[in-house]
């Protein structure tokens, strides 16, 4: 991978409403601001809540300290429009799966752990009927 490569990925999965983050081996704290600024210009554009899904599967190094820097790299998730965030899991990763519930009740932000992208948009039909 060259310098400077983000180790994530974007897609929509439903247009304007709920995209999909798939995150690579390695995620690091440049990667999580580009992330929160990527999704901080959606949630201003979007006129109804906006459905976030992130896959861990893949992720085995990241930053292991909530600091500062962290806190402020989490306000996509303190957002008006921020709808659900789900994280893919799949018990891939206990220490991920740890510190995404620890930056849930500190942003509030409504989590769910799914095992897969299928099981993520079951689940968001359900708690959105305005999908």
């Amino acid at each position: 991978m060259q310098a400077g490569a983000m180790s994530y990925s974007s897609e929509w999965v439903i247009p304007n409403r709920v995209i999909l983050f798939t995150l690579g081996e390695t995620y690091t704290l440049e990667d999580a601001g580009r992330l929160n600024e990527q999704m901080l210009e959606m949630l201003d554009q979007s006129t109804q809540s906006l459905h976030m899904l992130v896959d861990l599967t893949l992720m085995r190094h990241f930053p292991m300290r909530i600091t500062e820097e962290v806190w402020s790299i989490t306000k996509c998730l303190r957002h008006p429009q921020m709808g659900w965030l789900l994280a893919i899991n799949h018990g891939a990763n206990p220490m991920a799966h740890f510190i995404a519930s620890v930056v849930s009740k500190t942003t509030g932000v409504k989590l769910r752990f799914v095992k897969s992208l299928e099981e993520a948009l079951e689940t968001l039909h359900r708690m959105d009927l305005t999908l």
